[in-house]
């Protein structure tokens, strides 16, 4: 559902996220027609209320995103660091990745809203972690269905990746 459809004005839209950031920490903005739909989700308030990267999921359906996104935030709150080499287990995931976000994607508007947030004076300031997942039949590493926002060292055998020094291991613990 579309705020903007439903007659919110950008200035209440922006109010509303601020709010939510206020009250939780943090909040969450999708892009997409649907929970079921392959958008972008991601978390606005981290960088200020804890000091740490935004996350973002692509190329995943919105809904399940959302959830590990959300799940993952309340863990980033609790003051628990997951842009240092540290590996986390996932309860759904064996393994999550992460990669930092190429600049040019994120001053280009990949995450809008949280310019709106901020002011796009502050975009210099807005750094993010994309969040990988396996797709069903391949590790995060392998996986072809989430395009890649970050710094990748491609093999020429097209199924392996080099490890890049930006990337790193996620295992939430089940408590998440």
């Amino acid at each position: 559902m579309c705020a903007f459809c439903e007659g919110e004005t950008h200035e209440d839209f922006v109010d509303s996220l601020r709010c939510k950031v206020s009250r939780f920490g943090f909040t969450l903005m999708s892009v997409g027609d649907g929970p079921e739909d392959r958008g972008v989700v991601y978390t606005i308030g981290l960088i200020d209320e804890c000091d740490h990267p935004e996350l973002l999921i692509s190329g995943y359906p919105i809904a399940d995103a959302a959830e590990i996104l959300c799940d993952v935030g309340r863990f980033v709150s609790r003051g628990h660091r997951i842009d240092q080499w540290r590996s986390f287990r996932y309860k759904r995931a064996a393994k999550l990745g992460l990669v930092q976000i190429d600049e040019e994607h994120l001053r280009d508007g990949l995450m809008a809203a949280w310019n709106w947030c901020y002011g796009d004076v502050d975009v210099g300031r807005l750094t993010a972690l994309q969040v990988l997942l396996p797709d069903g039949s391949c590790c995060f590493r392998h996986q072809t269905t989430q395009p890649v926002l970050g710094p990748l060292k491609v093999r020429r055998h097209p199924n392996w990746m080099q490890r890049d020094d930006n990337r790193v291991v996620i295992r939430l613990p089940q408590s998440v």
